[in-house]
C-alpha cells in the first residue's frame, strides 16, 4: 500500500472514529437518562440485562426465543454482584450500592441470596420501549453515515 493510500485510509478511520465517539456519546447520555443521567447507574443495569442473557445470546442474530424482543423471565440466569463488578472493573462495593438503587427504582430484584436480573417487565416498559426507538435511529443514522463515507457495501 502506497504512502497516499495509508493516509486516506487513516483520514477514513479518523473519521469513522468520530462518528463512533459522537454515536457512543449520544448513547451513554441516552441510556442514562431513565437512571437520571447517571452513567454508571445504566452501565449497571446493562451489565446485568447482559449477564442474565449471557448464556442465550448471540450477538449476530435475533434469538427465535425473544418474545417481541424480550427474553421471559424463565430463560435469564441471575448475575451476582461480584460478577457485575468484574464486568465493570468498579469495586464490588461501589456495584453493591448501585444495584441496590436499582433494585429499589424497581429496574432490577434480587433472586435468591446473590443474584440479580433485569425483570420481563422493564424491559417491555414505555421507559426502554422510547430507549429502543431513539436508539433504533442513532443506529440508523450512524450506518447511513458510514456508506456515505465509504460507498455502498459491495453486496448491495
Amino acid at each position: 500500500m502506497s504512502s497516499e493510500d495509508q493516509t486516506y485510509v487513516l483520514a477514513h478511520d479518523r473519521f469513522v472514529l468520530r462518528l463512533g465517539i459522537n454515536y457512543f456519546l449520544n448513547q451513554a447520555s441516552l441510556l442514562a437518562e431513565p437512571f437520571g443521567g447517571d452513567v454508571l447507574l445504566a452501565l449497571t443495569f446493562l451489565t446485568i440485562n447482559t449477564g442474565n442473557l449471557q448464556h442465550l445470546s448471540n450477538a449476530a442474530s435475533f434469538n427465535p426465543l425473544a418474545v417481541d424482543g424480550v427474553m421471559p423471565d424463565g430463560l435469564r440466569r441471575p448475575v451476582t454482584i461480584a460478577a457485575v463488578s468484574r464486568e465493570l472493573g468498579i469495586p464490588r462495593e461501589t456495584t453493591r450500592r448501585y444495584v441496590k438503587r436499582l433494585i429499589d427504582m424497581g429496574y432490577c430484584r434480587a433472586t435468591g441470596s446473590r443474584g440479580i436480573l433485569v425483570p420481563t417487565v422493564v424491559l417491555k416498559s414505555e421507559a426502554i420501549d422510547s430507549l429502543a426507538r431513539r436508539h433504533g435511529a442513532f443506529a440508523r443514522d450512524l450506518m447511513q453515515a458510514l456508506i456515505e463515507a465509504h460507498g455502498q457495501p459491495a453486496d448491495q
